[in-house]
């Protein structure tokens, strides 16, 4: 069946065209030939051997591999169903398993792999990484941390102590409330007078 207006040559399902002549004839099913092989559930099962010629070894792998799968998924779901069917597949499977690694190992892709296994591996070469300079890094080098800056005290410059806990500091302060440094012209008043605290504010 054909309809001059190309639908199902274009998106691969039928149109209403050829819909009504199946009525017309009676037909209780879509014959297959009004169906794409891109549609059916067994699309991945078989891969063109014209394809594969026109495709990467890689993309071939990958091919089979979905097709495999998809193949596979109905017997595993039924062997899980019960516990006999799923016994005898984990046999087979092992089975299976040894008798495709048999065949793998003595195919000529198995010696391709191997050979470019082995190139990579010798053309493998781990060094150090690069080295990138964060945000705020100068240019400064390991040298340059021999000439750390020293912290020293604001008052007296020395080093090993700060502006709070300076030694100078403590003996002027001190100074000024040592009963011995106190002026003579000071001593005849008495502790509490006016006096006293206004010649001792001008002394300061």
């Amino acid at each position: 069946m054909k309809c001059s207006c190309l639908l199902f040559e274009l998106y691969g399902y039928p149109c209403g065209h050829l819909f009504a002549i199946m009525k017309v004839e009676n037909l209780k099913q879509i014959p297959p030939t009004c169906i794409m092989t891109r549609w059916l559930k067994t699309a991945k099962s078989d891969l063109p051997c014209k394809l594969e010629s026109q495709m990467s070894p890689d993309i071939i792998r990958m091919a089979r591999f979905s097709a495999l799968s998809t193949s596979c998924s109905k017997m595993c779901y039924f062997g899980s169903r019960t516990t006999q069917g799923f016994e005898e597949l984990k046999v087979e499977i092992a089975r299976l398993t040894r008798r495709m690694e048999e065949l793998y190992n003595s195919s000529k892709e198995a010696i391709e792999d191997g050979i470019c296994t082995a190139s990579n591996k010798a053309n493998l070469n781990v060094h150090d990484p690069a080295i990138v300079k964060t945000k705020g890094d100068h240019g400064s080098t390991s040298n340059s941390h021999s000439h750390v800056k020293v912290r020293r005290c604001s008052c007296c410059k020395d080093v090993g102590h700060t502006r709070r806990t300076c030694p100078s500091t403590h003996i002027q302060q001190g100074e000024h409330v040592d009963g011995d440094n106190v002026p003579e012209s000071m001593e005849h008043l008495a502790v509490g007078s006016p006096d006293l605290e206004t010649n001792y504010y001008n002394f300061l």
